[in-house]
């Protein structure tokens, strides 16, 4: 692999935004929240202007969601507010209590590595061949899908993703 290093790189980078992102939730949750919400909403015109630029088109889903989105600021104002609030309260229980970084960084772990794995093993799925005899071409085979073509199989590989996801992001709860 010549980028071997790329998804560390990427991982570690994630775990100092993040640590960055909770101490900011904890000293200014509402200029966090609001800035995110504002930024959401320039995003989208960014995008919008990108599409007028460069495909000289007008991309109207853009404009409709950042409109959406910033009616629904205006309205929502003083549940943004009391959110922010709650999350200062929130996040200074979070800050007071250390422990409870390791034990829920232990438990993302152990989901991140359950989630690679579904992932690769969704991925080989589709590599797992059988050989078997074509009576069409005599003594020669012909090669199809294993026993992992099964829908039946698919099904359970979501169903467990489903019920890993849903444990492993309530048991911090």
């Amino acid at each position: 692999e010549q980028h071997f290093y790329q998804p560390m790189v990427l991982f570690g980078s994630v775990l100092v935004c993040v640590g960055l992102w909770l101490l900011a939730m904890q000293k200014a949750p509402r200029s966090v929240v609001w800035g995110t919400l504002v930024g959401d909403i320039l995003l989208l015109l960014v995008i919008f202007l990108w599409f007028y630029v460069e495909a000289k088109s007008v991309n109207w889903a853009c404009i409709m969601m950042a409109l959406a989105m910033g009616i629904g600021c205006i309205f929502a104002r003083k549940n943004i507010n009391n959110g922010c609030v709650m999350m200062k309260i929130a996040m200074d229980g979070l800050f007071a209590n250390e422990r409870l970084y390791a034990v829920t960084f232990g438990v993302q772990l152990v989901w991140v590595a359950f989630f690679a794995l579904w992932i690769a093993g969704l991925i080989g799925m589709h590599f797992v061949k059988e050989a078997k005899l074509d009576p069409e071409l005599g003594d020669r085979c012909k090669v199809e899908m294993g026993w992992t073509d099964s829908g039946l199989l698919w099904f359970y590989w979501i169903v467990i993703y489903y019920w890993a996801t849903f444990f492993f992001r309530n048991i911090n709860v």
